[in-house]
């Protein structure tokens, strides 16, 4: 009853409101409502079903949205929508959108991804407005069977038919083929409403050219595997975010246009940073670790890193706390040991000038974290947050040349083995700022994987951060023989094309926080990391040339074909182009092949990885590890069978019948896994209805087997 009364008052409401003019000079909040529901419930189809209904608005600086939603016995509908009604979120909950598996349990979908993609793309139209269009991107080969209950695609708005910063993404159900969630990025963008004309005055040509000029490479060394020789490759320098407006032909760096969100930015990136710290043990673990031999106390750890002058514990420094942890792999023990300093009055109206305001007082607090080797006190890293007050400017005492010089000591004092061995970077520096960044040199070429970062406070000259990426016993290659920057400049921009797209970039005012322009960007038809040095060749990483869905080369004419491929379009089998259809099934193989079909992939030397990885999912116990085992149907059946649901009524004694003509040779405590494998379609017998327990497996069966299983 109260479900009709909600659903008739709400219809009454909506038709007396909806007789008003839209979007009256004075339009009260409530009627506002009303309108902006209704609207939102046409475009998304919402009957009078739901016996709970509210909505909220919120002001974002200027920007009105409302936050609608249902509710009902069995679902739930929450929406984000602006005055006029524009969507630009929704989640539909149902009690069926998440769907709990129990064990080992992967299955084909019974929707593929192109017939999801299709309702996505119906829901996504009905939502956008005049002059907007959505571009999906492409399908993915590779199929998650585990998440195959539910699809996710990602896409980009077109405006007027050309490229935006303005993406979306959308989630189906495929139990039902719905909607359970949708979101486009300008939802909190707070960007002008205006959009320029998609006709461009300039052509793509001349933007090319004016962004050609800003691309830079630079010859260093690159570390690409291990046990191997540091390579020389030409690799890209960032040199700004440009673009060429289409409108006028300028040539803008985005990240040198002033806007009010830089510091906030900054400051998140900042926070971000502080919080890796934390890794410390518990009391309980922490008195454990101190007990070994060798590690220092946090107080003798304190006394030693007092003695280091460039830290500046001296000024009014006091240890908060001391969390040790260990790296149980390399043996180390580690200790980040965090300090505090409150800065008086008198330090704040030196240092910032700018910030201090008569007599009142302020409270700034100044936190240097310091990683220590917690056997040596060796430093391993410094961070100090904040060595400056976030949009204010403090004070410089110290010159840029006096700053260089005492990052320059304190290395040569601290690590002078390395020290010896690198060079400043002066494009990744600013001596004026007090940052520094070193490489490791080899004939004069950087090789910037093996890198030192200090920055030393331009106020008290005390070292605010240090950060060391180092490999001993670096093998270098040979410089000569390579070909020149030029070539290599010209091998890689010939990868970028311009592509004409609308762009944000920061507003001019405090209301808005982007506005759009037309213009050309520079972007890669496929990623390319950089050149080879040695054959002028683009790099273009693994994940750009991989192909995305597994392909064998061995399986012509064998009788799993059709089932080995079948997997192989979803992902699961074995790493490289051969399947070996015909080799005898070990236990490894059988894990390797199983754990696929859950999204664990694994090569053939993750053994430890694999193991855990199947206790996990029971397919084995550890008291059965035998990697090199060949194993018979009965126990590669066992091993699929028992970890499903259906694993521990297998074990019950006398229920069981397999219904094969040799179910009297099925090893005891086996038959039970047999008769639910046939039940189940799993396995059938042969032309004499004969299982054949003992008989060995081969991959092709395996797989088979396993097809036959996830199409159950």
């Amino acid at each position: 009853m109260m479900k009709k009364i909600t659903a008739f008052f709400l219809s009454i409401v909506l038709i007396i409101v909806m007789a008003v003019p839209a979007l009256a000079a004075e339009e009260s909040l409530d009627k506002e409502l009303a309108r902006v529901t209704q609207i939102v419930k046409e475009t998304l189809g919402i009957d009078n079903s739901y016996t709970k209904f509210d909505g909220n608005a919120a002001d974002r600086n200027g920007r009105k949205i409302w936050y609608l939603s249902w509710s009902g016995e069995e679902d739930s509908l929450n929406v984000t929508a602006d005055v006029n009604g524009k969507i630009y979120s929704y989640n539909h909950h149902t009690s069926n959108s998440y769907q709990e598996r129990s064990g080992y349990s992967p299955a084909f979908p019974k929707v593929n991804r192109e017939e999801a993609q299709s309702v996505a793309k119906a829901f996504v139209e009905k939502l956008l407005k005049e002059g907007e269009k959505a571009s999906f991107t492409d399908i993915d080969k590779i199929y998650d069977i585990r998440n195959s209950s539910s699809y996710y695609f990602y896409g980009t708005i077109l405006l007027n038919g050309i490229k935006s910063p303005v993406s979306f993404h959308v989630g189906v159900i495929s139990d039902g083929m719905y909607i359970y969630s949708f979101e486009r990025s300008d939802l909190y963008d707070l960007c002008s409403a205006d959009i320029p004309s998609a006709a461009a005055s300039v052509s793509s040509d001349t933007a090319s050219k004016l962004l050609s000029e800003k691309v830079k490479l630079k010859l260093q060394y690159f570390l690409a595997e291990d046990g191997k020789p540091a390579v020389l490759r030409y690799l890209p320098v960032y040199n700004g975010n440009y673009i060429v407006r289409a409108d006028t032909g300028e040539l803008v760096d985005i990240d040198k246009i002033s806007t009010n969100y830089a510091s906030a930015a900054e400051a998140r990136i900042k926070d971000a940073a502080q919080s890796a710290y934390g890794k410390g043990l518990s009391e309980v673990e922490l008195s454990a670790v101190s007990g070994l031999e060798g590690v220092y106390s946090k107080e003798k750890l304190d006394s030693a890193l007092r003695t280091v002058d460039a830290l500046g514990l001296g000024n009014g420094f006091t240890l908060r706390s001391a969390d040790y942890w260990k790296d149980a792999e390399a043996g180390n023990v580690y200790c980040q040991m965090t300090y505090i300093k409150k800065v008086d009055n008198s330090e704040i109206k030196e240092r910032y000038p700018d910030y201090y305001d008569g007599d009142s007082p302020k409270s700034i607090y100044i936190y240097k974290h310091i990683l220590v080797d917690a056997k040596t006190a060796a430093l391993k890293s410094v961070s100090t947050s904040p060595s400056r007050i976030y949009g204010q400017k403090q004070k410089a005492v110290f010159s840029p040349s006096q700053l260089e010089n005492k990052a320059s000591d304190f290395l040569k004092k601290y690590f002078g083995d390395k020290f010896a061995k690198i060079s400043l970077d002066k494009e990744d520096s600013k001596a004026e700022d007090g940052r520094f960044s070193y490489s490791e040199i080899s004939s004069g070429i950087p090789f910037p994987q093996n890198s030192i970062f200090v920055s030393i406070d331009s106020y008290d000259g005390t070292l605010s951060d240090l950060n060391i990426n180092w490999k001993d016993g670096v093998e270098f290659a040979p410089a000569e023989g390579i070909v020149g920057a030029e070539t290599a400049l010209a091998s890689y921009t010939a990868c970028f094309k311009p592509v004409l797209q609308y762009v944000y970039i920061p507003a001019e005012n405090d209301t808005e926080r982007f506005k759009l322009v037309l213009a050309y960007k520079f972007e890669f038809e496929k990623y390319v990391s950089g050149v080879d040095a040695r054959s002028g060749d683009v790099i273009i990483p693994a994940s750009e040339t991989s192909a995305s869905v597994i392909s064998y080369d061995d399986i012509d004419g064998c009788y799993g074909r059709t089932q080995i491929e079948t997997l192989a379009k979803y992902g699961i089998g074995f790493a490289g182009s051969s399947f070996k259809p015909e080799a005898q099934l070990t236990q490894k193989d059988a894990l390797i092949l199983l754990l696929s079909a859950v999204d664990c992939r694994f090569g053939e030397n993750d053994e430890d990885e694999i193991y855990n990885c199947a206790y996990g999912y029971k397919l084995i116990s550890r008291k059965e590890k035998d990697p090199g085992k060949l194993l018979n149907r009965a126990e590669f059946v066992k091993m699929l069978v028992g970890a499903t649901e259906y694993g521990s009524s297998a074990e019950l004694k006398g229920i069981f019948s397999s219904g094969f003509s040799d179910e009297a040779v099925i090893p005891e405590g086996y038959l039970g896994y047999v008769a639910i494998a046939r039940a189940l379609g799993i396995v059938n017998g042969d032309s004499e209805n004969n299982f054949n327990a003992l008989g060995t497996l081969q991959r092709q069966d395996a797989a088979i087997m396993l097809y036959n299983f996830m199409s159950r």
